[in-house]
C-alpha cells in the first residue's frame, strides 16, 4: 500500500512540475537568504474565521523562536477567539491559505525563491495572529544554462527542519572537476563511456549549521528532448556527489507539454547533481553503488512521506 502511495505522490508532483512552464530563470545561479521577518504593504488584506475583513499592513510578519519551536506572528487587528483564514498582499507577494504561508525571497533586488511555511491555526493575540510553525520548505527560483548546444533548466525544493539565524542557500549551474572525474571513473568501472551530460547543479548552504537543517532536497533538471543526441534517453543516470562520495539517485522522468524531458530526484541533503547519458548501457535498470545503500532504504520507506509533505504545503490556491 505504501508503495502505491509513493508512486501516486511522485506522479502528482511530476505532473505539477510539467504543468508549470519553465520560466523565471535568473541566470545560472540564485541566492536565497532567509530573513526572520517579512514586510507587509498597506495593500495587504486578510479575513478571519468570522468572515471579517482586516488590513494587517503595513507591518512585519515575524518568525520567532520559543520553547524549542518556531512561531509565526502576523500583525493586524484581531477579534477575540478568531483565527486567520486568508491573507493576500499583491505588492509583496505574501499569501496565506489553508495554514500555509508563502513568503517571497529576494537577493540583489530579484525574487530568487519562496519560503513555504506550514503552521497550526494562527489565533488572535495582542499582536495580531500567532501560531506554531509545523513545516518549512524552500523553493528556489529556476536557473538556466546551455551545454553542448542544448538548453537546461533546474530548480530545487529544500525541506528544512529549522530556520537558523542568518540562514542562506545557493543553487547554481557550476562545473565541478571532482564530480566529472568521479562520474567518469564510475562509468568506466561498469564498462561505460559518457555520451552526454547536463551542466552540474550545485546546492549549497552558507554554513555547516545551516546545511545540517536540510532534511531532503528534491532536484529537478529539465533538458531538451534530443540532448542525449543519437543515444537513447533511457540510458540516463542521475548522480549526486556529497562529502567526496558519489552515488546514483533513483529518479522519475516525464515529457512536458513543450517537449522537454523533466528529470526529478530526491536526495538526503545538499551536494552536486548531474544527469549523464552513457553508452553502452548495462542490462540492469538500476545499479546502486555501496554508498547508495542508505539512500535506497530512505527512498523506499520515507520518500512517500516527504513528497506527501511537499504536496501538502502546496495546498495554497494560487
Amino acid at each position: 500500500m505504501k508503495y502505491y502511495i509513493f508512486l501516486l505522490a511522485v506522479g502528482m508532483l511530476l505532473m505539477a512540475v510539467a504543468a508549470s512552464p519553465l520560466v523565471h530563470a535568473y541566470g545560472t545561479s540564485v541566492d536565497m537568504p532567509l530573513p526572520s521577518s517579512f514586510q507587509l504593504s498597506s495593500m495587504a488584506e486578510a479575513t478571519d474565521s468570522v468572515s471579517a475583513v482586516l488590513n494587517p499592513g503595513p507591518g512585519k510578519i515575524d518568525i520567532t523562536r520559543g520553547d524549542q519551536a518556531l512561531y509565526i506572528r502576523v500583525p493586524g487587528p484581531a477579534g477575540n477567539g478568531t483565527r486567520l483564514v486568508s491573507l493576500d498582499d499583491y505588492e509583496s507577494g505574501i499569501t496565506f491559505r489553508n495554514n500555509t504561508l508563502l513568503l517571497p525571497l529576494y537577493a540583489a533586488g530579484e525574487e530568487t525563491g519562496t519560503l513555504v511555511v506550514a503552521t497550526d491555526n494562527l489565533t488572535a493575540d495582542s499582536y495580531g495572529y500567532a501560531g506554531m510553525v509545523t513545516g518549512l520548505e524552500l523553493d528556489s527560483g529556476e536557473i538556466a544554462a546551455a551545454r553542448d548546444g542544448h538548453n537546461f533548466t533546474a530548480g530545487t525544493i529544500l525541506s528544512l527542519t529549522d530556520l537558523p539565524a542568518g540562514a542562506a542557500y545557493h543553487v547554481a549551474f557550476a562545473d565541478n572537476t571532482s564530480l566529472s572525474a568521479a562520474v567518469t571513473a564510475d562509468l568506466e568501472a561498469s564498462g561505460l563511456a559518457m555520451a552526454a551530460a547536463s551542466p552540474p547543479v550545485e546546492v549549497a548552504a552558507s554554513a555547516p549549521a545551516v546545511e545540517n537543517v536540510v532534511s531532503f532536497v528534491i532536484v529537478t533538471i529539465a533538458a531538451e528532448e534530443n540532448w542525449t543526441g543519437t543515444h537513447s534517453d533511457n540510458n540516463v543516470t542521475f548522480y549526486r556527489m556529497a562529502g567526496g562520495q558519489l552515488s546514483r539517485l533513483r529518479f522519475s522522468v516525464i515529457k512536458s507539454d513543450d517537449g522537454s524531458l523533466v528529470y526529478q530526484a530526491m536526495a538526503p541533503g545538499a551536494g552536486q547533481f548531474v544527469l549523464v547519458a552513457a553508452t553502452p548501457r548495462v542490462a540492469a535498470a538500476e545499479t546502486v553503488t555501496a554508498s547508495d545503500n542508505g539512500l535506497v532504504i530512505l527512498g523506499g520507506l520515507l520518500a512517500a512521506l516527504v513528497i506527501a509533505l511537499v504536496i501538502m504545503v502546496r495546498r495554497v490556491a494560487r
